[in-house]
């Protein structure tokens, strides 16, 4: 399946051309060696600006550096400091370090992959990455995501030409790391399952084709969840797999739909409550996701069991904002972890998803009327309930919000506000919709 993506256009009959850009995906075991032999791959020559931070220089970059001298390029370093964040400052730091050089390398995970990929986008020069964790899922994404004024925006870039993943590299990672891959991918059934309640509700654009690519890689990986608990780097390839082909599914789409949905929305939430009091974040990105995955399951099985007449849509309009200035208030007031700026923005993203009470209470009358319809299709995205967190239990990651940080500890009752701070409409919103979240959610910490 992904030799076949790789390089490719494929139009479809959901009306757009799904292009994969990415020309070179190596994974196995003791590939790091093969960096010099890929980057020849790509026709490049001369200097390479090659960049790391010293953990990933340890990691990796000796060896990748190694690789790309016996192939017979000059190396131009360019070391970022210790635990470097990605934010547009850094991509800028690198952009004025990288000098002449007509491509770059990127010796890292997450953060040296987003601020390498700015960075190369932003001077239109490619860049190959050789990564040192199964952390997350941007290796073969053409979005970034950087902080900028204390928010997690997510940019649009060129994604890598090529990708190194070596297995026994990736398994001598911090297995907090690994964990965070793993539950970053168990958003998958999720994910896609709010792409299509989006589509049905909104009438918005979904194809299946981007997400179906990681069905097999993706169960296999809920079967190896212990073997990737233990370190064990064989057990690593569907977990590599799927961290791969969950970032190409993005670019095939268009939007990250395929690869995030509201369980994203808790994570980034959490993090821009830390971002707000100059903290880092609670944990991993991927480690809250998974952690979110658990909190979602069931609302969205929930969903699959909801009958027409539970619902009454006279006493769900009680709730709904009467106007934007009663939606602004309310946006306003109920984010209080958060810093006034971003309280803002996240105001914006809500505004965009209200709308006059006659046109909302039509479009719940829709959504019961078509409702057998909408559960069949996005039910076809979910596996049982319960899948996902017995996934994380085996795999010996956390599975409650407290498990990641005391002051995080509560249900989905206190978290569903992160509803307001995306435009994108998700299982929070119909769940909000339909009253199923407390009026009143006290955030006290």
């Amino acid at each position: 399946m992904l030799d076949s993506l790789l390089d490719s256009r494929v139009p479809c009959d959901c009306g757009i051309t799904h292009e994969v850009h990415i020309k070179s995906v190596n994974i196995g075991r003791g590939v790091v060696a093969t960096s010099g032999a890929v980057a020849r791959s790509l026709g490049w020559s001369g200097t390479l600006a090659l960049v790391s931070d010293p953990q990933t220089r340890q990691a990796a970059g000796n060896a990748v550096a190694q690789s790309l001298v016996d192939a017979g390029y000059t190396i131009h370093w360019v070391d970022l400091e210790e635990h470097p964040v990605a934010s547009p400052d850094s991509v800028q730091r690198v952009q004025d370090m990288v000098g002449d050089a007509p491509a770059f390398v990127a010796v890292g995970a997450g953060t040296i992959n987003d601020i390498v990929k700015s960075a190369a986008h932003a001077l239109g020069r490619p860049y190959m990455v050789v990564g040192t964790a199964l952390s997350m899922n941007g290796y073969t994404s053409s979005i970034s995501a950087l902080l900028d004024g204390g928010i997690k925006r997510t940019v649009q870039t060129t994604p890598a030409a090529a990708v190194v993943l070596d297995l026994d590299v990736c398994a001598a990672a911090p297995m907090d790391m690994t964990l965070a891959g793993l539950g970053d991918m168990l958003s998958k059934p999720f994910s896609e399952a709010d792409w299509r309640l989006a589509s049905r509700i909104d009438g918005g654009y979904h194809c299946a084709r981007p997400g179906g690519i990681l069905n097999e890689p993706f169960q296999q990986m809920l079967r190896d969840a212990s073997s990737i608990g233990q370190g064990n780097p064989e057990a690593m390839v569907s977990l590599a797999e799927s961290v791969v082909l969950s970032g190409i599914s993005m670019a095939m789409a268009g939007v990250s739909s395929p690869a995030s949905g509201g369980e994203h929305l808790i994570s980034h939430y959490w993090d821009m409550m830390q971002y707000g009091k100059d903290l880092h974040p609670f944990a991993w990105h991927g480690t809250q996701v998974g952690v979110a995955c658990c909190m979602v399951e069931p609302l969205h099985h929930r969903f699959q069991t909801l009958q027409a007449g539970d619902i009454d849509v006279n006493a769900c309009m009680t709730d709904w904002p009467s106007s934007e200035d009663a939606l602004i208030h309310r946006v306003r007031s109920r984010h209080p972890l958060l810093p006034s700026d971003a309280v803002e923005s996240v105001v914006e993203q809500a505004l965009l998803k209200w709308r006059p009470p006659a046109e909302q209470r039509k479009r719940l009358e829709s959504t019961l009327r078509q409702l057998p319809e909408i559960q069949a299709f996005v039910g076809e995205a979910l596996l049982t309930l319960g899948a996902v967190r017995q996934a994380l239990v085996d795999a010996g990651g956390p599975t409650e919000p407290a498990m990641v940080d005391a002051t995080l500890a509560g249900t989905l009752d206190r978290w569903h506000v992160v509803r307001d701070m995306r435009s994108r409409y998700t299982i929070l919103d119909l769940a909000d919709e339909l009253g199923w979240f407390p009026k009143s959610v006290s955030h006290k910490v």
